[in-house]
């Protein structure tokens, strides 16, 4: 037999060789974790985080489908789109593919298999990478002419760099989201009694909804030349009345 002594000596001998093993585990555990962790967290700071707020973030469905596209302003990557659920959100939106770029977002009802509305984000806003707030709330359009006084452009804006496309409207019937039945209108009065109204149409690129009119509804003489523009949401907003005046001269406007 051995003596007792050595037997208590191999005895924690193997306890000591089993709780250095042990300690190996959980440091390579934690190691794993930890590397994880900040592998995750160099990550998110590549992307840019996407999230919705706002009055019209109630309304939407929860399978509502929510995609986030670049437009042709860059030759490696000329067209890049992400897409999620609304109940999935945030998105993460690479660095790569979406810095200084100009974005379109679009919200897809699956119930009414249709785009609901639709919103762009101005290529400034996305300099630098950071969480990007997108706001659903009533919308402070303006409006002006761009190329002299038969050319005006609206624009649905809801912050300096938000802005709607394809505006939200309330279906009180069935109490959803639907596409907008019609497009914004343009009313416009030459300041000699003449009037007018004129459909707005999509532009590609930038910003969506422009009129021109037609030439010969120039005033004979000075005038201000009046543009309206009302935007209603079926209940989602109060209605909101877009204005405009330009100073109409002969001899300037008519060259």
């Amino acid at each position: 037999l051995r003596p007792k002594s050595e037997t208590c000596m191999d005895f924690l001998s193997v306890e000591r060789h089993s709780l250095i093993k042990f300690s190996c585990k959980v440091l390579t555990v934690l190691f794993a974790f930890t590397f994880a962790h900040k592998a995750l967290a160099q990550s998110e700071s590549e992307n840019f985080e996407l999230t919705i707020t706002g009055a019209l973030v109630e309304k939407l469905e929860p399978n509502t489908r929510i995609t986030v596209g670049t437009i042709g302003t860059s030759k490696e990557y000329p067209c890049v789109t992400m897409s999620t659920n609304v109940d999935s959100l945030p998105l993460y939106l690479p660095k790569k593919h979406f810095q200084n770029r100009y974005l379109r977002v679009s919200f897809y009802s699956h119930s009414q298999k249709a785009s609901i509305f639709s919103m762009e984000i101005d290529a400034s806003l996305m300099g630098k990478v950071r969480p990007i707030k997108l706001p659903l709330d009533q919308p402070s359009p303006n409006m002006r002419t761009t190329v002299g006084w038969d050319q005006v452009r609206y624009k649905p804006s809801v912050t300096k760099r938000i802005a709607y496309m394809d505006l939200p409207c309330w279906d009180g019937g069935i109490g959803k989201l639907v596409p907008a039945p019609k497009k914004p209108v343009l009313r416009v009065d030459n300041g000699e009694g003449k009037t007018t109204s004129i459909e707005m149409r999509h532009v590609c690129m930038g910003d969506k909804w422009h009129a021109k009119l037609p030439r010969d509804f120039a005033p004979a003489g000075d005038a201000k030349i009046s543009y309206t523009v009302d935007y209603d949401s079926g209940g989602l907003f109060d209605s909101v009345s877009t204005n405009f005046q330009y100073d109409y001269r002969v001899g300037i406007d008519t060259n």
